[in-house]
């Protein structure tokens, strides 16, 4: 389907993926993951993947990533006006972004439109060399040292090594 036929839901589906709690449906999340990626929003996708993760691996000060404001007057108003923006932050969410990267591994027709694009394709790259922070906090687990990627759990960091062995296999 076109996403011209349909705005609304072409619009919306980066939004919906970002508030989705982490018990939805698999089937729900494939769905969407597919329309975005058969809209041509893969990068889309791949960034918030991306961001997601470099969240959760940076300082509470740094999770800001932009509070723009903006004034306003106008000619006919004797008081100028004050548009504030609300202040995004990259989440934490590193469940839905694995099992968001688990979708796109796992679906060969979603791979392979990703790998077409070569934006994308750098994006997935960028992943991969993040991913490889997970090697070195397995190791740093198993000989018993202070965690760094605190917000990981041992299931989460053993799940994020599969998935990049896959993505290796994929990509290389």
């Amino acid at each position: 389907m076109n996403p011209s036929s349909m705005p609304v839901l072409s619009k919306s589906l980066l939004p919906k993926l970002r508030s989705l709690p982490e018990d939805s449906p698999t089937y729900y999340i494939k769905m969407l993951i597919h329309c975005m990626v058969k809209w041509k929003m893969g990068m889309d996708l791949l960034s918030l993947i991306y961001d997601w993760f470099t969240a959760s691996n940076s300082q509470p000060d740094q999770q800001k990533s932009s509070k723009k404001r903006k004034r306003s007057t106008s000619k006919t108003a004797k008081k100028s006006k004050l548009v504030c923006f609300i202040e995004t932050t990259n989440d934490c969410r590193v469940a839905p972004a694995l099992s968001y990267l688990r979708c796109c591994v796992d679906d060969h027709v979603i791979m392979d439109t990703l790998l077409a694009d070569q934006q994308c394709f750098e994006k997935l790259e960028s992943i991969i060399e993040f991913l490889n922070l997970c090697t070195v906090e397995v190791t740093k687990r198993l000989h018993n040292n202070d965690p760094t990627m605190d917000k990981w759990s041992d299931a989460m960091l053993i799940n994020a090594l599969d998935i990049q062995a896959s993505l290796l296999a994929q990509v290389f």
